[in-house]
């Protein structure tokens, strides 16, 4: 149990009473807790029932209820390096890009990276993550009023070039993560692969309904992926791409003729 006076932020679903305006656990942690002493938090493993006779543990449904102004600060530097790293990324390319082209962008000297990130690597990853959680969280919602594949299809196609557009050192870098080497880190990217499966339901869904014919969803996850990223990518060397909605009709019926059941 959490010694007396030591809040613990419990991980997972928990349900939770009152103890007068004090919300108190009702619920086995699932996962973690995180016991904190004074303004730091020390993760310790936490598998056992917390009731409320254990009125000094209050729930805290994230971590970020207890971030201090330092908490704060670091995580807007953190921001702000990331914001630097996509923009010099977009310019010269993932593999000619240092450490010190990433400070020098920021306005901070090397050093002051090091503080917060221990590689030019997990500076990229960072930024990738951020970029392509905006994405993900935008195609979450952006399906929810739609009844048929096609006009899920029309939905997430018009809300990425739409994100693209809106967002092009994003893509820039995102394509640098493709050249060659950095398609396999990718590939295993899990913000990437989060969107796959996102759209490996939908498909399924589909096929359920028997509107799309019942082919591999993993497959047919990457076709549709690739297909609109090839035409995002032309959308952003193009001098004068056509506009959005034209795309946006042509990938949805070059997609469909190849999956619809209607003729089948």
């Amino acid at each position: 149990m959490p010694p007396a006076g030591v809040r613990a932020i419990l991980t997972g679903h928990s349900h939770y009473d009152h103890f007068g305006d004090v919300p108190v656990v009702a619920a086995r942690a699932s996962a973690a807790a995180i016991y904190v002493r004074g303004s730091r938090p020390v993760p310790q493993p936490c598998d056992h029932p917390v009731n409320n006779n254990d009125h000094s543990v209050t729930l805290m449904y994230h971590a970020v209820a207890l971030r201090t102004k330092e908490d704060v600060v670091e995580e807007f530097r953190k921001q702000s390096i990331c914001d630097a790293a996509m923009r010099v990324v977009a310019r010269k390319g993932l593999a000619s890009v240092t450490v010190q082209d990433i400070a020098d962008e920021a306005g901070v000297a090397k050093g002051t990276v090091y503080i917060y990130f221990d590689s030019r690597e997990e500076i990229i990853a960072r930024t990738m993550d951020g970029a392509t959680e905006k994405l993900v969280e935008k195609l979450s919602v952006a399906c929810r009023g739609c009844r048929t594949f096609r006009e899920v299809l029309e939905q997430r196609v018009r809300t990425q070039l739409l994100h693209f557009e809106e967002n092009r050192d994003f893509f820039r870098l995102y394509l640098a993560m493709a050249e060659p080497f950095g398609e396999r880190r990718l590939k295993k990217h899990p913000t990437y692969l989060t969107y796959l499966k996102q759209l490996e339901k939908l498909i399924g869904a589909a096929i359920e309904r028997k509107e799309i014919v019942a082919k591999d969803v993993g497959r047919l996850a990457i076709a549709i992926s690739s297909v609109v990223r090839e035409i995002v990518l032309h959308r952003i060397i193009e001098r004068e791409p056509p506009p959005l909605e034209e795309d946006v009709t042509f990938a949805v019926d070059f997609i469909m003729r190849g999956i619809s059941e209607e003729k089948r």
